[in-house]
């Protein structure tokens, strides 16, 4: 138990720290100098990123998680990872550069915005430490560095943030520049970090390796990332830029919801990895109980969420942003799907099924772009709620592809799957029945209090039980 809760605290902490600092300053302080429009303007720039991480970060992730136990040679393997990412880094960043004139005749037809473009480039090349540093550090149980470098970020980012607007009043370039510095440091600090993990090596073997692995799952990333971007565009061209801001400014919402669910799996995953390839452990039925558990407690934060989010965005927004409350509450679907998809996909992964995940994401990515163009094009009605409802829907097709993957194994995951259903269900219920039953802000918050209440004294019931699950998962 005091494994599990020491690593919580050290990865969940700066996801909570940005989740707090995001909802109570970070938004109120973007939503008060700029406006949707202007936010609109920033969702289109920095989308451009969706392109080139994938394109760069191509399999590595995967590598690691497949091939980093593995190796007598870590310190060379580590080397050649972060070799290999930075010189795709310069490649992509040449790449894209030269061709900037074609595609900004398209999406960015205004002079100003090419030194955005440029920003955003140089923010994009001093993220070529990141990918590996966190594989490192995860893979290695060491959770300290990372809550370090995710805490330095976030304060790095707010301050010079704040500065930039109340000094110099930049407007969206204060983003951008935060953003650009901010990388700069953190880059520095990983690399620093890293130093112990690597030898001075380069292997044109262990290069090429790392080529081949990367073409393989770059489709499945490029498509995931890059219909990011392509939905940011669809939108701006069939809704409008004040609509892409309001998309754009509710998506940040079940971000940092997503990031935190992120968070708790990684205090397991290295666990996880090891034991999902021993058919049989009877330490595997822990970490299923976990994700059950975790689903559950989803659930209820959804539920409470949906309850109070118009008043909550209304009051953090300066009331700019408040229509934006109902794509977010569509939105949390994707939370719930993050905490079973994550799952199933790291047991296909050490089940070495990376292709089928590939062919899922591809599929479901064409299917979620290609629907939302059609809609978008022929049908008179158009509603932002349309996007995010269809990229629900593909999130969830995606999960339960994968859930059929998994063949022979579909027993063990059972009964976690049915709980994933089940929270999906309620959660609908909750979207359908809370605007019916027109309740105030007080009775809103009087229901909030009565559940978390009900949750805690449950947990604290079969506490004994929850604490044998977490010191099991974690150890």
């Amino acid at each position: 138990m005091n494994v599990f809760i020491k690593n919580l605290s050290l990865y969940f902490s700066p996801t909570f720290l940005r989740g707090i600092t995001g909802l109570f300053v970070q938004i109120p302080l973007v939503t008060y100098y700029l406006g949707p429009e202007e936010l609109g303007v920033f969702a289109l720039i920095t989308g451009l990123l969706f392109i080139l991480l994938p394109l760069s970060d191509s399999g590595i992730d995967i590598n690691f998680q497949t091939n980093y136990y593995k190796r007598k040679d870590k310190e060379i393997f580590v080397f050649n990872i972060l070799f290999y990412r930075f010189t795709l880094t310069i490649f992509w960043i040449t790449f894209f550069f030269l061709i900037y004139h074609f595609f900004s005749d398209y999406f960015l037809q205004d002079n100003k915005y090419f030194l955005y473009f440029l920003f955003i480039l140089g923010s994009y090349f001093f993220t070529f430490s990141n990918i590996t540093f966190i594989q490192v550090f995860v893979l290695n149980k060491n959770p300290k560095k990372i809550a370090f470098i995710d805490t330095l970020k976030i304060i790095s980012n707010l301050l010079l943030m704040f500065l930039l607007f109340e000094f110099y009043n930049l407007k969206i370039l204060a983003l951008l520049i935060s953003l650009l510095i901010t990388n700069f440091l953190i880059n520095i600090i990983e690399l620093i970090f890293l130093k112990k993990y690597f030898k001075f090596r380069v292997k044109k073997k262990l290069y090429f390796y790392n080529l081949k692995f990367g073409l393989k799952t770059i489709s499945m990333q490029l498509f995931g990332m890059s219909s990011f971007y392509l939905e940011r565009i669809i939108v701006n061209f069939f809704y409008g830029i004040y609509q892409l801001g309001i998309y754009y400014h509710a998506r940040t919402y079940y971000q940092f919801m997503a990031q935190g669910i992120k968070s708790i799996t990684l205090v397991y995953n290295p666990n996880y990895l090891k034991l999902a390839e021993i058919s049989g452990n009877k330490k595997f039925k822990y970490l299923l109980s976990l994700n059950k558990h975790l689903l559950s407690i989803v659930l209820i934060f959804g539920m409470a969420f949906v309850l109070i989010s118009e008043h909550l965005i209304s009051y953090l927004t300066h009331d700019k942003f408040t229509e934006a409350h109902s794509i977010v509450n569509i939105g949390f679907f994707t939370v719930i799907n993050s905490v079973f998809f994550s799952f199933i996909s790291s047991r296909l992964i050490v089940r070495k099924k990376i292709n089928n995940i590939i062919f899922t994401s591809n599929i479901t990515q064409i299917f979620f772009i290609l629907l939302i163009l059609v809609i978008s094009y022929f049908f008179e009605y158009k509603n932002i709620l349309i996007i995010i409802s269809i990229f629900v829907l593909s999130n969830l097709i995606s999960s339960l592809i994968n859930y059929n993957f998994l063949s022979g194994e579909k027993k063990l995951f059972n009964e976690l799957f049915k709980i994933f259903i089940l929270v999906n269900f309620l959660f609908l219920l909750t979207l359908i029945f809370e605007p019916l039953l027109n309740l105030n802000f007080k009775s809103k918050i009087i229901i909030i209090l009565s559940i978390f209440t009900l949750l805690f004294f449950y947990y604290y019931s079969i506490r004994k039980e929850v604490f044998k699950i977490l010191n099991e998962a974690s150890n």
